[in-house]
């Protein structure tokens, strides 16, 4: 999916998912359902995950400046931290009311929370289907896909939930059906979490091994000495790499001609973009 069918595609799920908002608020209320109250919550998580990832993909495409030399690419990896934060921020208010419904459960409209369940459900698959092949190549959209896939998880809880207090009864399922898609989102959101500060710390990228990449240049190019290698993701997809060479002949890279110098770095950087998909590569040879 390109970039533009991608944008449609969000702004599409923003809709359905606003509406479908509106309808889980007020029923849950009319209903009297923590877990569909909870539902709507992680809704408007979604909501506000996929705003924020319509207006990084636009804020991304802004070319650099005098100021911002790489351009506003990170634009969308502050938006996938932000969601990732404010995540975790529901899922603890979620886990606190959950626990007080615990000790005193509280009478639910069960078969009305069903069909509204039901219908949160066809929303967020279509936003899992939708969101699910950018997710792969964008932090941003990443954000966002795991709001919707939350939302579902949530959805499938309260629908389960629902069914339980209509065959027994009991409201207790309720709260807990809201812990138990709680605790099935921790990991996720610690993921996206931890990918977001090791790029806002421009930790070397998860795929790129360091040490075969020396002895990639080693191998490769004998003649050259390795000062120091940084390498670093601008965002998932584009990595960089930055390394201090030294021509160990130090004599014989004086004489040797400017040309073929250049010739030699041209080289080594297409082997290196080429064995370990760099964005781009610098390479100081001195």
């Amino acid at each position: 999916m390109d970039e533009k069918n991608l944008g449609r595609g969000l702004y599409f799920v923003f809709t359905i998912t606003f509406l479908d908002f509106l309808l889980e608020v007020y029923y849950g209320y009319a209903f009297n359902s923590l877990a569909l109250l909870s539902d709507a919550v992680y809704m408007f998580m979604d909501l506000s995950g996929q705003a924020l990832a319509i207006f990084a993909m636009y804020l991304s495409k802004k070319p650099p400046n005098p100021k911002r030399t790489f351009g506003y690419y990170r634009v969308e990896i502050l938006s996938a931290l932000f969601n990732g934060i404010t995540a975790g921020f529901f899922l603890i208010m979620i886990f606190l009311h959950a626990f007080k419904r615990l000790l005193h459960p509280e009478p639910v409209n069960a078969g009305g929370v069903f069909w509204i369940s039901i219908l949160g459900l066809i929303v967020n698959i279509i936003g899992i289907v939708i969101l699910y092949i950018g997710s792969r190549h964008s932090l941003n959209i990443a954000g966002a896909f795991l709001r919707v896939l939350m939302d579902g998880l949530s959805s499938v809880g309260v629908i389960a939930s629902s069914v339980l207090i209509e065959l027994t009864g009991n409201y207790i399922f309720d709260p807990i059906m809201s812990i138990l898609v709680g605790l099935s989102v921790i990991y996720p959101i610690y993921k996206v979490l931890a990918k977001s500060i090791d790029i806002l710390m421009e930790s070397s990228p998860e795929y790129v091994n360091l040490e075969e990449l020396e002895s990639f240049i080693r191998k490769h190019f004998p003649e050259i000495m390795i000062k120091s290698i940084h390498v670093w993701s601008l965002v998932p997809g584009k990595n960089i790499m930055y390394a201090r060479l030294r021509e160990q002949d130090l004599e014989a890279l004086e004489n040797t001609p400017l040309k073929e110098i250049r010739e030699k770095i041209r080289t080594m950087k297409k082997e290196l973009k080429e064995k370990f998909g760099f964005e781009r590569v610098v390479i100081e040879l001195y």
